[in-house]
């Protein structure tokens, strides 16, 4: 039994020295001036010989109908925090009463048939969603962690 599971070990190491192995004169020529070139980098540079070369990257079909599937999507499953419930001319008013309030959290609201909410925040967890649910709370004592469709967080752009 050791031998059997021995015996592709073997093999792998075996395949990977052959394909390190330089199979002609002219890859053990390029090797040594690409050695040659890294101990010594002002007195040497390194150039195909034929030219600047050109890099294709082949994906799976799966892996790009995915990535077409998603592009365009900027909804992420998450959690938001429910304040308010009702129709839709008080879900706006309360929508507009927590953006005065000055929490920092952005408040949408969300059609949920027959009736209106308004949901505050975009939390990728549950956690983060409960730690500003009890700043949320001192304002609307009914509120609670709902998870929802939020907006992804946005990247800063990093200043040189």
């Amino acid at each position: 039994m050791n031998r059997i599971s021995l015996f592709p070990a073997l093999l792998l190491l075996l395949a990977l020295h052959v394909s390190l192995v330089p199979s002609s004169e002219a890859q053990a020529d390029s090797l040594k001036r690409a050695l040659f070139a890294l101990q010594n980098p002002k007195d040497a540079t390194i150039l195909h010989p034929q030219g600047p070369g050109t890099i294709r990257i082949h994906t799976p079909t799966v892996i790009d109908s995915v990535e077409k599937m998603l592009r365009g999507h900027d909804e992420v499953l998450g959690y938001r925090i429910q304040i308010y419930l009702g129709s839709a001319a008080e879900a706006k008013s309360t929508r507009s009463k927590f953006l005065t309030l000055g929490t920092g959290l952005p408040c949408n609201m969300v059609q949920n048939i027959p009736n209106y909410a308004a949901r505050a925040g975009d939390f990728r967890t549950s956690l983060e969603a409960h730690k500003s649910l009890a700043t949320v709370k001192l304002h609307y004592p009914a509120a609670f962690v709902v998870q929802d469709k939020i907006n992804p967080p946005r990247f800063q752009k990093k200043t040189p």
